[in-house]
């Protein structure tokens, strides 16, 4: 096009150097992709571009003039722009584009002069591309990442919804579609979309819940093999073992009909510390929410009678198959815990079952176990349809009671920082048994300092897990 897109000068650019000064090139780009010529409206008189498209042979193609006026732009406004020229409101980078996208990305993904919500569609629209190029150990971790925060863009919730419902997570694909749902509502197309995508989910929810053929398989045109491999590869680390010759769930990953949500009891609390034989315990997991995260490794000592007993018969330790989630670099680096020292242990719903009967009666003690751990066995319970009523003490919630009384004045409260100002050491933190001894061995000096002594009871608060 030979003129101004603003004033309507002869000019050999998309802006002449008067209009670019004075022109919010940001605004032009949103106008000129969100600009639709086929809805019948008439162009404004005062709108020269839009006169111009109007006249052209196709003028749905009007929207990718809109790369090049970012390049008007700095960076990262500059990059997002032409992503955003591409893509349009679509959930999906076109092929033609990936390699320009993924290096894009990466360059401009951590620039704090990004938006929120430029992120947030950006990270949807990276997770879509790396799973569709199976790379699903990548885009399980954006997934897991795009999670942790409020999603206020429906593109985002839908990439998400379809991942899980790929990845045969159909609880997860449900309340990601609830919320893309929700964030579209006035958005028709938006919501055909989410309507044809809950089509497929429940079409393959049923395919598994008869364990039948007819949930997801990778069909690429090239390739396919590996493909499959890398697909049969990934489940596996998440708990899931697909029979590639039947493309269902073989027996080893599935579970038992889980306890409906509202039908599982809540965790039983107790703030008494008057007991003096417990089962000290600490959970590794993949993450920090007990409602989509999972355990990967389970520790435990018995105390009995204020003795903490470290033998064998006394001790349960075991690591446990993620279910549904996998062993990121940054959980193998904090714990060191691997992918290959999850591999081939057992699923939750065969664990748990043997840690409760080792823990019998006992009270369970942990460390923030009120607001995590014990919200993790809740979860396993209900999978493996056995409820537990042990009661939970949180020695967590007790140090903080104690504050005064021990003379403690950080604000950390983490089993760490605790531990430290108590004298007591943990060489192997972030290993599930050593933080259960860890617990035990501060709830017993916790009830030695104050001794004979009346705590203010907190209220509850939730430990800051940014670090866990």
């Amino acid at each position: 096009m030979a003129i101004c897109l603003c004033c309507g000068k002869e000019y050999d650019g998309c802006l002449c150097g008067e209009c670019a000064a004075k022109t919010d090139i940001e605004d032009l780009c949103n106008r000129i992709i969100a600009y639709n010529p086929d809805n019948g409206e008439e162009p404004k008189a005062d709108q020269i571009w839009e006169k111009a498209v109007a006249e052209m042979t196709y003028p749905s193609n009007f929207k990718n003039v809109a790369f090049s006026v970012a390049d008007f732009l700095p960076s990262p406004k500059r990059e997002w722009q032409k992503i955003h020229s591409i893509v349009g409101d679509s959930v999906r980078v076109p092929r033609a584009s990936k390699e320009w996208f993924y290096q894009v990305y990466d360059k401009i993904i951590g620039s704090e002069k990004l938006g929120k919500t430029e992120r947030i569609r950006l990270k949807g629209l990276m997770l879509e591309t790396l799973y569709q190029d199976y790379r699903y150990r990548e885009a399980d971790e954006l997934a897991l990442d795009l999670l942790d925060r409020p999603l206020n863009v429906w593109q985002a919730a839908y990439v998400i919804a379809e991942f899980f419902c790929q990845t045969r997570r159909y609880d997860e694909a449900e309340d990601a579609m609830s919320v893309g749902r929700t964030l579209a509502a006035d958005n028709k197309d938006a919501i055909r979309t989410f309507d044809d995508l809950l089509a497929k989910h429940e079409k393959r929810r049923a395919a598994a819940d008869a364990e039948k053929k007819g949930e997801y398989l990778p069909n690429p045109k090239e390739g396919k093999a590996e493909a499959i491999e890398k697909y049969r590869e990934f489940m596996s680390s998440i708990g899931i073992d697909v029979d590639i010759s039947s493309t269902k769930s073989s027996g080893g990953g599935r579970y038992p009909e889980p306890i409906p949500k509202g039908e599982y009891p809540e965790l039983i609390e107790t703030r008494d510390p008057s007991f003096d034989s417990f089962v000290a315990f600490d959970l590794e997991t993949t993450g920090i929410h007990p409602a989509t995260d999972s355990i990967i490794e389970i520790g435990a000592v018995r105390v009995v009678n204020g003795e903490i007993r470290e033998s064998e018969e006394f001790i349960f330790r075991e690591f446990v198959k993620p279910f549904k989630r996998s062993v990121t670099d940054f959980v193998t680096e904090l714990t060191g815990i691997t992918r290959e020292d999850v591999k081939d242990a057992r699923q939750m719903w065969e664990v748990v079952p043997d840690f409760m009967e080792f823990v019998g009666d006992d009270v369970l003690v942990g460390f923030n176990s009120v607001n995590f751990d014990g919200q993790f066995i809740q979860r396993a319970g209900r999978y493996s349809n056995q409820i537990y009523t042990n009661r939970h003490f949180d020695v967590w919630r007790y140090a903080k009671e104690l504050k005064e009384i021990i003379g403690y004045t950080g604000e950390d409260f983490k089993l760490g920082t605790v531990g430290e100002f108590l004298g007591i050491k943990n060489p192997e933190a972030h290993r599930a048994l050593a933080d259960a001894i860890t617990t035990a061995r501060i709830f017993l000096k916790l009830k030695e300092l104050s001794a004979g002594q009346t705590s203010v009871l907190c209220d509850g608060g939730v430990l800051d897990l940014e670090d866990w």
